[in-house]
Formats: C-alpha cells, structure tokens, sequence
C-alpha cells in the first residue's frame, strides 16, 4: 500500500502523498512510470528541505536517473539551486553517476551562474574533464 501511495504520489505530483509513502514504509529506490525516485521527484521540483530530509534519512544512496536520462545534480543544476548542487556535491559516490559535466553544461545553458562556477570547481578539485 505505502508504494502505490508513494508512486501515485509522485505522479500527481502531489508532495504530500510522497510523504505518507515513505513514512509508511515505501522502499526508497521505487520508482514511477518515469523512472523518479523519492529523492529524483523533490531534486526536479527543486523542495531543498525535503532533498536534506532524504540524503540524512540516507536516501541518497538510489540518485539514479529518470527516463529522459537526468538525475538529481542535473536537475539542481537546472534550477539554480545552489544549496542542493552544494549537498549533493558533498555525497561520496556522486561521480558515479558521471553527470557533473552534463550538471555543468545545463547550468550553463540555463544561466544558472552560481551553480555552473559551483560544478567548475567541484570538477577542477576532482580533475573531471569538461568535455
């Protein structure tokens, strides 16, 4: 019950719903007919609490990516959120994902200023290629 909630939730977009999925037990790593997970929704909405909430109820650990391919850096990214670019940063296997060029470039592209010089020296301290 507490994953139908959490992925009817997601789909609706309704926050709340997400919410009384997960406290109810909803695995973490589900996800919805578009491949968001509780974590990936909130990073796409751009809801900085409730990414903290996550990453320190250790949710952080399924970033994965949506069916179009973005993941939570780049949707942070997009939005200009610098706080969640910031935590995020801050996860140990963020480079796993390999997305901190493509973060960087849909900054960029999106005059989100602060976020792109935030992923700039994220990749020079990390020596990650700009491509």
């Amino acid at each position: 019950m507490a994953d139908a909630e959490l992925r009817s939730g997601i789909d609706r977009e309704d926050t709340g719903a997400v919410w009384v999925g997960l406290e109810h037990g909803a695995m973490r790593e589900l996800t919805n007919s578009e491949g968001f997970t509780p974590l990936l929704y909130f990073c796409s909405i751009g809801d900085y609490e409730a990414i903290e909430h996550l990453i320190h109820m250790r949710h952080a650990e399924y970033l994965g990516r949506e069916k179009d391919g973005w993941d939570c850096l780049m949707f942070s990214a997009y939005h200009g959120d610098v706080d969640t670019v910031s935590l995020l940063l801050r996860l140990p296997h963020i480079n796993a994902l390999g997305s901190v060029p493509d973060a960087r470039h849909i900054a960029s592209d999106n005059r989100q200023y602060q976020a792109q010089a935030m992923l700039d020296d994220y990749m020079i301290d990390n020596d990650i290629d700009r491509m």
